[in-house]
Order: C-alpha cells, then structure tokens, then sequence
C-alpha cells in the first residue's frame, strides 16, 4: 500500500517483488484478506494452527526417543523443530504435561529397563548405551 495513488508506482512495487497491490479507497475486508494471505504465504509449513504446534511436538518426541543414547539438549531439539528454545521449552510443558528434562530422562529410563528385561548387558554397559558415564569420584586427600 502507498501513499501516492499512481498505478505506475504499484507496477514499479510489484516488479520489485510487492506481495500484493490495493488500491485506494482501501476497502477494509480486501485489506484484511490480502493480508492474511499474505502472511499464510510466507508462514513455514506446518505452523498454520496449534495442530501445526502439537506435529512440532510430536516430531520433537520422536527425535528425543530415536536419539535416547546421545545427550540431546533443549537447544538441539528446539532447532530440529525450528523454534526457539525458550519458546519451544514452554510450549512442550503446556503440551506435554512435563518438562523437557524430565520427559528426556523418562525415555532413556524407559530404555534402560527394556534393556535390563531383555539383554544380559551390565547396568554398566546400559548406562554406556544411553549415553550416561558413571564412574566413581573419590576426595582427593
């Protein structure tokens, strides 16, 4: 939208990569639709509604799961889903009912179990496979 009313200028910002055009008088429902459009244009997919935010989540859950013997951070999995972390950290406790650390943790304890039912592996080498380094800290005298 511009200030000048000549069709030439609105040529001229469409040729520069203008979104849209609207000519005076503005009619308001016009303005609203175009700019709506224009913003669900330009929005990345998959975050037109809070379904796009709860796929985000999902998806987020996922990649903890499948990296569950790594140290996934909150900062990995909030760039995995494209979202700040602060936001993303918010928003996976209002979805999920828990906090990120705490749903990290129950998946890697989730696992250790499984492996401790079906594998002859030593609590060890399943705190190996999750990731975790145990050892032994003795005081320096």
């Amino acid at each position: 939208m511009t200030g000048q009313s000549s069709k030439d200028i609105a040529i001229e910002a469409l040729k520069a990569r203008a979104d849209d055009y609207i000519e005076k008088p503005v009619n308001v429902a016009k303005f609203l639709e175009t700019v709506r459009s224009t913003l669900a244009a330009k929005a990345p997919k998959g975050f037109t509604s809070t379904n796009g935010i709860h796929a985000k989540i999902e998806q987020a859950k996922q990649f903890i799961e499948r990296n569950f013997d790594k140290k996934v951070t909150l900062d990995d999995v909030a760039g995995q889903v494209c979202l700040s972390p602060k936001y993303f950290s918010r928003i996976f406790q209002e979805i999920t009912g828990e906090g990120f650390n705490d749903y990290r943790l129950s998946i890697k304890t989730k696992q250790a179990c499984e492996f401790l039912k079906n594998s002859d592996y030593t609590v060890t080498q399943i705190a190996d496979r999750l990731g975790i380094r145990i050892g032994i800290v003795y005081p320096h005298v």
